[in-house]
């Protein structure tokens, strides 16, 4: 087993970009953390419109809005018990 052992200053180093990392996510939106589950679904849509090779332009212009528009969808059929529920 090797006992790995790095200076100060690397040390240093690791930690000055880790706190610039934590500034520049909170800076964005902030942490994953912070992510709820509505993020998660527009997220998903998200993806899912570049995944169907749908046009960058109109991902920037229209994507954020209509992804959030289907995370809430998403949200309001959970409220609905399915077939095998009721």
């Amino acid at each position: 087993m090797t006992d790995w052992k790095i200076s100060e200053q690397t040390a240093n180093k690791f930690y000055a970009r880790d706190l610039a990392k934590r500034a520049a996510l909170k800076e964005a939106g902030g942490f994953a953390s912070d992510k709820t589950l509505r993020d998660e679904f527009a997220g998903l849509a998200m993806a899912s419109f570049r995944a169907n090779d749908e046009d960058i332009t109109w991902i920037k212009d229209h994507g954020a809005r209509l992804a959030y528009t289907i995370a809430d969808a998403m949200l309001e059929a959970r409220k609905t018990p399915t077939e095998d529920e009721a």
